[in-house]
């Protein structure tokens, strides 16, 4: 029996807080080497490391039944940093709607049919925003309208990152299926969805 499977029993079974210690030292730079490795960046390597640990802690009980530990935190730091990257993506994504569709900024107000084209886009997007269910809608305020982080929208609402995840997606899906529908109309460089 290797230490990993060691200190893996003493904390599966006794949940020493010591060994779980000696577990994260031992696997810290390996998960993080991984984790940096696709996010090219060393603090949210760092901080996704640490949730995997977390994770870990939380369901120490279950330990035993995990056959190898390397594999389970390699593939874990793995799907971690591909999450943290689909997220991101998908809130630039949503950012990049806002900035490409309702800022006023892009507007001509020199033409009519801009200024027009632009309210008939802001109204679309405010119907499609109104009729999203309770939760959906505020995880998508909170994200989209004061700028907070899925993790600041999971903790406010008490939720998980992956719920605050799919909501977005909930939402994205909707715009995307609501301004799909005429994207000819909109100039080529500004098509997004």
């Amino acid at each position: 029996m290797g230490n990993a499977d060691i200190l893996k029993k003493k904390v599966s079974e006794e949940n020493d807080p010591e060994a779980f210690k000696e577990l994260y030292d031992f696997y810290f730079n390996p998960l993080f080497n991984i984790g940096y490795s696709i996010l090219q960046n060393k603090e949210i390597a760092k901080e996704l490391v640490s949730d995997v640990f977390i994770s870990l802690w939380n369901s120490r009980q279950n330990l035993s039944n995990i056959e190898n530990l390397d594999n389970y935190l390699f593939v874990a730091i793995r799907n971690q940093s591909i999450r943290y990257l689909k997220r991101n993506k998908m809130e630039k994504y949503t950012d990049s709607i806002q900035d490409n569709y309702f800022t006023k900024k892009n507007i001509d107000f020199n033409s009519p049919d801009k200024v027009v084209e632009y309210e008939e886009l802001k109204l679309r997007y405010d119907k499609v925003i109104t009729a999203l269910p309770t939760k959906c809608k505020k995880v998508f305020e909170l994200v989209k309208d004061e700028g907070k982080k899925y993790k600041e929208v999971a903790d406010i609402m008490t939720i998980s990152i992956k719920t605050v995840e799919n909501h977005m997606l909930k939402a994205m899906k909707l715009l995307r299926e609501e301004f799909k529908k005429d994207h000819k109309s909109i100039e080529k460089d500004k098509v997004i969805l």
